[in-house]
């Protein structure tokens, strides 16, 4: 192959690349809306949450959805997330334990 064929070639397989580049934009914009829309539907459930629901609802909900956070998360940081301070948390997971026993 000379080297205005290996030209050719090139510009073609080049042609053929750029080409392929609006599909694959396209692909790309349907997967951040699809997490962007993801990302909304949680935020709109955690809104809800917060008006809909007692600090102690939240609280069982989040134990019972993910059990896990609450062995590798501090107090404050679960406290944060639920839209309670500290001191309640403490207060819900000692009444809770009370309940239980």
């Amino acid at each position: 192959m000379n080297i205005t064929e290996q030209k050719r070639a090139l510009r073609k397989e080049m042609r053929q690349r750029r080409s392929q580049i609006p599909t694959a934009v396209k692909n790309i914009n349907r997967l951040y809306i699809a997490a962007l829309q993801e990302n909304i539907q949680t935020l709109v459930g955690r809104v809800e949450a917060l008006i809909d629901q007692s600090p102690a609802e939240r609280y069982e909900e989040l134990l019972n959805r993910s059990p896990q956070f609450f062995q590798r998360a501090f107090h404050k940081h679960i406290a944060n997330y639920l839209g309670i301070t500290p001191v309640s948390l403490s207060r819900i997971i000692n009444r809770r334990k009370s309940s239980d026993s």
